[in-house]
């Protein structure tokens, strides 16, 4: 997947199924994803999805998904650090299996009240931010 569309996360995973203009990734944890199939791959394809830090929104657990809305997507991951920039931070995560992501979280955000590196932290975004490519 090309740089030039600037800073974006990426999920390596199998399709697991389609749907119209959107696929279901399984990524190696068994953790489900839905996404817009921009390669028009078929199932079992291997596939890497990517999505924008300010895509992505930092949830509190036991938070539920909502279903098909800006949270039918989530990864569970480690906080590992933060960088400041002004109106908001990065927060550096890990998410197993995958390496690190990186979420644009504004300034003032709940879910940053008592960070800390190593805090366990949940990760939510819409299937349509969710760019899935074979």
């Amino acid at each position: 997947v090309a740089n030039f569309i600037g800073d974006s996360n990426r999920l390596r995973g199998t399709i697991a199924r389609v749907d119209g203009e959107f696929c279901e990734l399984r990524l190696g944890d068994g953790t489900r994803l839905i996404g817009r199939n921009v390669a028009n791959a078929g199932p079992g394809a291997p596939a890497i999805a990517c999505i924008r830090p300010e895509r992505m929104r930092l949830c509190r657990e036991p938070e539920p998904p909502a279903a098909h809305g800006d949270a039918a997507n989530r990864v569970a991951g480690e906080a590992l650090g933060l960088i400041y920039f002004g109106d908001h931070v990065r927060m550096r995560c890990a998410v197993p299996g995958q390496g690190e992501c990186f979420v644009k979280v504004p300034l003032g955000t709940e879910a940053l009240d008592n960070f800390f590196p190593g805090a366990p932290v949940s990760l939510s975004f819409a299937p349509a931010h969710l760019r899935v490519f074979a």
